[in-house]
């Protein structure tokens, strides 16, 4: 039979390091969003090109961004044309 102290005492590591491996995966995400703010909010922006009509050059969206967009305004469907 296995002791109950030790069997306690791993129990206990394992929730110990749990714990600590959630609040780093935490801690990352939130330092992640914090420099998403910081990029999303510059501001320094630079100037927009005039060659362009004054818009960004268009990016392709690379993940979950604060500063990623799903396409223009002028490519929506227009309910009431279908």
């Amino acid at each position: 039979m296995t002791d109950p102290f030790s069997l306690a005492l791993r129990m206990q590591q394992a929730a110990v390091k749990n714990f600590c491996t959630g609040i780093e995966l935490i801690t990352d995400n939130y330092l992640h969003l914090l420099e998403q703010q910081q990029r999303l909010f510059e501001v320094n922006q630079p100037p927009k090109r005039s060659e362009d009509g004054g818009r960004q050059p268009k990016a392709h969206p690379c993940g979950a961004d604060l500063g990623d967009h799903y396409g223009r305004r002028s490519q929506d469907v227009d309910v009431e044309k279908i």
